[in-house]
């Protein structure tokens, strides 16, 4: 994938300043060629390990790289400038080892809300008892709607936050009181 960062490279240092067109017909040309990249190459599939199984030639997962990045890059750039929302990246980029060290555990303490909601109360009613003790990736999926999947990747993303920030305040009211920073590396 150097190719890719090379490409990100040239994009930075010769093309960025030529970059003028209008969101609107940006995302348009972008996705765009996506869709026609989907649908004439029948999958996109490749075998990134190692590099191979590419069944529509080379030129198609550099094509699919530059129009994702050049995606990406808009995006990005209109997302730095709505601060509100800028800010809670910045929180959810600062706290990713959290977030991925949690999100497991999160993931089955929502689906051990659920399983006490079903024993204890009518609520949950189609919680199914035997796929939540034999399959690990059992979803219940609230009200039967998958709009209940966000309460699933809110909870994998907000109680890392809680977590990270709690640690935080220990970290410092233990620096505070003993004078010692427990997370130095000597």
């Amino acid at each position: 994938m150097f190719p890719g960062f090379q490409m990100g490279k040239i994009y930075k240092e010769k093309i960025e300043t030529h970059d003028t067109l209008s969101d609107g017909i940006y995302f348009l040309m972008v996705i765009g060629v996506q869709i026609l990249i989907s649908i004439f190459n029948a999958g996109l599939a490749f075998g990134v390990v190692w590099v191979t199984s590419f069944a529509n030639g080379f030129v198609v997962p550099y094509l699919t790289v530059v129009t994702g990045i050049a995606f990406w890059l808009r995006t990005a750039g209109l997302i730095s400038k709505t601060p509100v929302i800028s800010g809670k990246l910045v929180t959810v980029g600062r706290n990713t080892y959290s977030i991925m060290m949690h999100h497991v555990a999160v993931f089955m303490l929502v689906k051990g809300i659920f399983y006490l909601c079903n024993c204890l109360t009518p609520l949950c009613a189609g919680f199914d008892r035997e796929l939540f003790f034999h399959d690990i990736n059992y979803v219940y999926l609230a009200g039967g709607t998958e709009a209940s999947k966000w309460l699933y990747l809110l909870a994998r993303i907000g109680v890392p936050l809680l977590i990270a920030e709690r640690l935080k305040k220990i970290k410092a009211f233990v620096r505070k009181v003993t004078g010692y920073d427990i997370l130095r590396k000597k």
